[in-house]
């Protein structure tokens, strides 16, 4: 699980914190030991309960299980006493914008949710407009092969495997970023405390991949990666950026990178949202900020709180705009020119807000594409879902036991939103 993630299922856990009689401590402590011995790729939005996100009453637990939710169930749960026979409450979408597919019908699609081979689809990000970029899975959590689906054409071309390197044990791919000719990705061992990691890319077009380099100690740390025209670019965890040459050689750190964490290539952010261009070393710091609170920003936008408000403003000052209150804000991720929180999405070049998801008895669930840098795709289960509730025995003397919905079966197909086809503002 990345850092990032962990990030926002702590503000997510703080908002249901304060509406819930009961603390989320607990959970957050599970997930430091789980972080430990599970990968840190998987990219799971919470589908968060009716009862924090949505209806706005109390909520007591909220459950995490990592990938989508054909393999796992990726629902909020509520504790429900042992002889309680009610179900679960539904959200209430009334508190919520319209679905994507109503306000963005041109960038909302349906695609295969797995290979003629049976290999599962994991997207990644959109490519173009039409171009979605596609992992294929021989198993849970194994990529081994890079594809892109065509939305319009509705075909698949395959580009190529994703190969293991020999005699590493307990290796998986991380997150894959596409570049201006080539697309790279780095793997690690992350169920156990080595740090050591690889780089490797393959041409955009589709050919064989070639591991670029193989790295050791703090520089194995990554967080992010990023791909020009000649160089794989990485932060790590605890602050810099190094470089390595496509062609191979040795890692470099980039020059006035100390401090910085990469956004989107060349952009890095550090203290105070201040932003460094790793190319030039052209610094920046937002504008207009006086009077905001928590504020986060990318290189063009930014999103702040303003009493019980929350408002958005382009990084230099300009365009301000109030966040609408059916747009909840538990988190605050930016991806272009939208706005991310929960599973909402906010254009701020003009305000319009859809939600995202498929909704279940008991919330929404989905996932977002696992490219290192923001994704601008958004992908749930498509057609009509079955549940099935399962309730584990109380332990001991506990008079009560947490339930959850669980979906049957695997996907078929999948609704997808691709940001990049979302209409430009005019």
């Amino acid at each position: 699980m990345s850092d990032r993630f962990e990030e926002r299922l702590a503000s997510t856990l703080t908002v249901a914190g304060h509406l819930a009689p009961q603390p989320a401590g607990d959970l957050v402590a599970q997930l430091a030991v789980r972080r430990r011995r599970t990968r840190r790729r998987v990219r799971v939005t919470l589908a968060v309960a009716a009862s924090v996100m949505i209806a706005g009453s109390a909520a007591t637990a909220l459950t995490f299980q990592g990938g989508f939710a054909e393999d796992t169930s990726v629902v909020a749960v509520q504790p429900i006493p042992n002889d309680d026979p009610s179900g679960p409450i539904p959200p209430d979408l009334s508190t919520m914008p319209p679905a994507a597919a109503d306000v963005w019908p041109e960038a909302v699609t349906i695609i295969p949710a797995a290979a003629a081979d049976g290999w599962r689809y994991r997207p990644v990000t959109a490519l173009s407009a039409t171009e979605v970029l596609l992992t294929a899975e021989s198993s849970f959590e194994k990529a081994g092969r890079l594809e892109v689906y065509d939305t319009d054409k509705r075909n698949t071309t395959v580009l190529g495997s994703m190969p293991e390197p020999e005699n590493v044990k307990g290796y998986y791919a991380q997150e894959v970023e596409a570049g201006p000719g080539h697309i790279a990705w780095y793997g690690q061992t992350p169920n156990n405390d080595r740090n050591w990691a690889d780089l490797w890319v393959m041409p955009r077009d589709g050919g064989r991949a070639t591991q670029v380099a193989v790295l050791t100690g703090d520089v194995a740390r990554i967080e992010r990666i990023g791909v020009t025209a000649d160089h794989i670019v990485w932060s790590v965890r605890s602050g810099g950026a190094y470089r390595v040459p496509i062609a191979g050689g040795a890692p470099k750190k980039i020059a006035g990178s100390d401090g910085f964490k990469l956004y989107s290539w060349p952009w890095a952010t550090g203290r105070a949202n201040l932003m460094v261009n790793l190319e030039t070393g052209e610094q920046r710091s937002p504008q207009g900020l006086s009077g905001l609170d928590d504020v986060t920003c990318s290189p063009e936008w930014c999103v702040g709180s303003l009493g019980q408000q929350h408002v958005v403003q382009r990084f230099d000052g300009t365009g301000r705009r109030t966040v609408p209150d059916d747009v909840r804000m538990t988190s605050s991720d930016i991806s272009g020119r939208f706005l991310v929180s929960g599973f909402q999405i906010f254009d701020m070049s003009n305000g319009h807000a859809a939600r995202v998801g498929a909704v279940g008895p008991q919330g929404i669930s989905g996932a977002r594409g696992i490219s290192s840098t923001p994704t601008s795709i958004w992908y749930w289960r498509a057609g009509k879902i079955d549940y099935r509730r399962i309730c584990p025995d109380a332990e001991g003397d506990s008079p009560s036991r947490t339930c959850k919905m669980t979906e049957v079966g695997k996907a078929t197909e999948y609704d997808l939103l691709n940001l990049d086809a979302v209409a430009p503002f005019e």
